[in-house]
């Protein structure tokens, strides 16, 4: 009885995660996004400047992607953080279960790989129209409404 009440938990817990994570990763990718939006529309008079000097729409989109990088960089360690927590905490490992992902086992360093760049790519690819907007952004119509 107690081998099939785990196993009829574990299956719980595995439909909850097949919902939540892709909800959460999609709100993070809108929020992304959003901060993207965000931060292209405030430093707009900056990006005018900046184009008016010569920079070119290539730097001023380095600019914007180093920073999603680094958002994704981040996030990515934090998050893989808070999993190896909340893991040790839930504790599959205790039950003998190993950490599987589509069917394929990971260690402890492959997860870290696996949220960080999965992370970044995420940041990139939320951050990525928010930039090109960015770029092109005529400066002469920028600096007419200062």
């Amino acid at each position: 009885e107690e081998e099939t009440a785990r196993a009829t938990l574990r299956r719980t817990r595995e439909r909850f995660a097949s919902v939540l994570i892709p909800v959460v990763v999609t709100a993070c990718a809108v929020w992304v996004g959003v901060l993207g939006f965000t931060n292209v529309r405030t430093r707009r008079d900056e990006i005018g400047i900046l184009r008016t000097l010569g920079v070119s729409a290539k730097h001023i989109l380095m600019m914007f992607m180093s920073r999603h990088v680094l958002l994704g960089v981040f996030g990515g360690a934090l998050g893989f953080a808070a999993g190896v927590i909340a893991g040790s905490y839930f504790s599959a490992v205790a039950e003998g279960a190993k950490v599987q992902i589509i069917g394929a086992d990971f260690s402890l360093a492959g997860l870290l790989l696996a949220s960080v760049g999965g992370a970044t790519a995420l940041a990139v690819i939320a951050g990525w129209i928010p930039a090109l907007m960015a770029t092109r952004q005529d400066p002469a119509v920028v600096l007419r409404e200062e």
